[in-house]
């Protein structure tokens, strides 16, 4: 268990922790930079602190990484904090106000995807866990802005009377409206006191971001004591939202898997 002094890390796995895992319009599709990244989780273990791992992907990409770091982390948030990755339990689980949602909502979103864009090798791809989980992405087959740009406009028209928000991230991102990272900050909260036996210690906290859907998350933070960073690449405008929350700014160029 860690002790109060123990310094705890929310690390954005997809950006600033593993590398670019997915391919996006302004960078290829290519793999962990798995000694850099060793070489910060050693740092952290160095030190001591608790490094619990954030992305929006789902869990299961945070159950290879997290069973390989270990470490006093005994949860990892996934979907933007709509499910969490618990590596004791060997499991995921859904935050308990949208289970309803991944059973009731999730299914005729998938089912109305599959149905428009069929299931054959040319489709785009549709990736859903089930009720597992609470979102579903839909990517391409080509990469490009445009092409993102117009399956996340079809996707947008398909779903437009469901209580779902359809963003374009490295895909089209589906998941229930109105939902930001800062419900992953709340839940945090809960899980750690279960989880860790005491409450979470924000003014030992480090969240470290590299985009705007982090910006509430991170004044959530801030707002309690905690550090905020940006890294060196991050979305121009949260670094300025950085800023004024007197937070860090990392200035090195930026390498996949490196982190200041």
């Amino acid at each position: 268990m860690a002790c109060p002094s123990t310094p705890i890390v929310f690390l954005d796995l997809d950006d600033c922790a593993a590398g670019a895992i997915w391919p996006s319009v302004d960078r290829p599709r290519q793999p962990i930079n798995r000694f850099v990244f060793a070489e910060l989780l050693s740092q952290c273990a160095a030190s001591g602190a608790s490094v619990h791992l954030l992305t929006n992907r789902p869990p299961g990409q945070l159950a290879v990484v997290a069973h390989i770091l270990g470490g006093p982390a005994r949860y990892h948030l996934a979907e933007s904090g709509l499910s969490a990755w618990l590596p004791d339990a060997n499991r995921a689980v859904v935050h308990p106000n949208y289970r309803d949602f991944a059973r009731h909502i999730l299914p005729e979103v998938v089912g109305r995807l599959r149905s428009h864009f069929g299931l054959d090798w040319e489709a785009p791809v549709i990736e859903e866990f089930g009720t597992r989980l609470a979102t579903v992405t839909v990517f391409p087959l080509g990469s490009s802005e445009g092409e993102v740009r117009a399956l996340c406009e079809r996707c947008s028209e398909l779903l437009a009377d469901l209580p779902v928000e359809v963003r374009q991230g490295k895909g089209v991102d589906i998941g229930p409206a109105g939902v930001t990272k800062a419900l992953g900050c709340r839940w945090a909260e809960e899980l750690h006191s279960a989880l860790h036996g005491e409450p979470i210690e924000w003014t030992r906290v480090l969240y470290v971001e590299d985009s705007l859907t982090g910006l509430e998350a991170a004044q959530y933070v801030a707002a309690r004591g905690g550090t905020v960073a940006a890294v060196a690449n991050a979305n121009p405008e949260f670094r300025r939202a950085v800023a004024g929350l007197g937070g860090m700014l990392c200035q090195r160029p930026f390498e996949e898997g490196v982190l200041e």
